[in-house]
């Protein structure tokens, strides 16, 4: 038992030690929600939430990744007989660059633009505005083979700009870097092996 249990250990650390980014490799990404409420105590509320928003990219080099998506994304709430709804379209461009720790650990720095189109209506008024923003965020890579890649992104600096359905505009910047608030994805590497 234990020759099988040494013997799984180091196959994890060979497969490990061989998984990093290599240049020429494309990634395919993204995320998704959704999520539904129904208050039924006060004024009879349901609320419906959707978002998708696909990502995918190529290393340029052993170090950086370049990526883009597009974004849909749905919020529709009933109050009795009044029901207001909203669309949204995005799209995002960034980069990931990535500083070796250990064995398939990496530090990345995150950055990205987007731009993006919403569309909200209600029985009384339809409005649409726009929006722009850039961001960088620091974050953890692990490749767990030469196929799959965790990563979390802890907090970002960021910059946003939007539209009203008035005609006003708004400017946002700020930070967001708590310890106990990040997000965790993962990658699919497309390519050959070298």
């Amino acid at each position: 038992m234990k020759t099988i249990s040494t013997f799984a250990v180091l196959f994890l650390l060979v497969q490990t030690s061989l998984a990093q980014p290599e240049k020429g490799k494309y990634i395919i990404g993204g995320t998704s929600s959704f999520g539904y409420s129904a208050n039924r105590v006060n004024d009879n509320i349901n609320s419906l939430n959707f978002s998708i928003q696909p990502q995918f990219g190529k290393f340029i080099s052993d170090k950086t990744v370049l990526y883009g998506g597009l974004g849909y994304q749905l919020r529709r709430q009933r109050n009795q007989n009044l029901i207001t709804s909203s669309q949204g379209f995005s799209a995002t461009f960034g980069f990931t660059r990535f500083r070796p720790l250990v064995n398939g650990l990496y530090l990345t720095l995150d950055g990205r633009v987007n731009a993006g189109y919403n569309y909200s209506s209600n029985p009384y008024t339809t409005d649409g505005y726009y929006s722009a923003g850039i961001a960088f965020s620091p974050g953890l890579a692990y490749f767990l083979n030469d196929r799959w890649m965790i990563y979390s992104n802890i907090g970002s600096l960021y910059y946003n700009y939007y539209t009203e359905p008035v005609g006003n505009f708004n400017n946002e910047f700020g930070y967001s870097f708590r310890a106990n608030n990040f997000s965790v994805g993962a990658r699919f590497i497309l390519g050959k092996k070298k």
